[in-house]
């Protein structure tokens, strides 16, 4: 049994949905309330971290999480809320397949090692699709452009 990992978790506010983004590891994720919001977060950084931990003991040069300087980043005002089916469809064009749902977060997984966790919450708000197109590796424009 591993220790407790303690993090920091920036929150806004985007329209009538809070999105959490832990601070240490670019995970995001997004709930109704502010508790709801840090509860999902909770969930969706213990799935990254695991998934992260096993493929990176068999995919090198991956390293566990992407360690942040605790600033909250940007999110580009290109980006806009997305049906989550959408945002699938996208990772599972750039090789990246569904390992396993838990809770309410799916774990999309790259042969290279990348890994995504994406919320079903029916929408994915901007500052959750910001986090997760930095963990499929690309930029926003890269990420709009396969989107038409």
């Amino acid at each position: 049994m591993t220790a407790p990992h303690t993090f920091t978790a920036a929150v806004h506010q985007e329209e009538d949905w809070y999105v959490a983004q832990c601070l240490e590891v670019d995970v995001a994720s997004q709930g109704l309330t502010i508790q709801d919001a840090l509860t999902n977060l909770a969930e969706a950084v213990d799935l990254y971290l695991a998934e992260v931990s096993e493929t990176a003991t068999a995919c090198h040069g991956h390293a566990v999480g992407h360690l942040l300087p605790g600033t909250r980043r940007r999110v580009s005002q290109a980006l806009a809320d997305l049906p989550v089916r959408k945002v699938t469809r996208v990772l599972e064009s750039l090789g990246f397949a569904h390992i396993r749902t838990r809770g309410s977060h799916a774990v999309y997984r790259h042969t290279d090692g990348r890994a995504a966790v994406v919320p079903l919450h029916g929408t994915v708000k901007r500052g959750t699709l910001a986090s997760i197109i930095r963990q499929a590796g690309l930029t926003a424009a890269e990420f709009l452009d396969l989107l038409e």
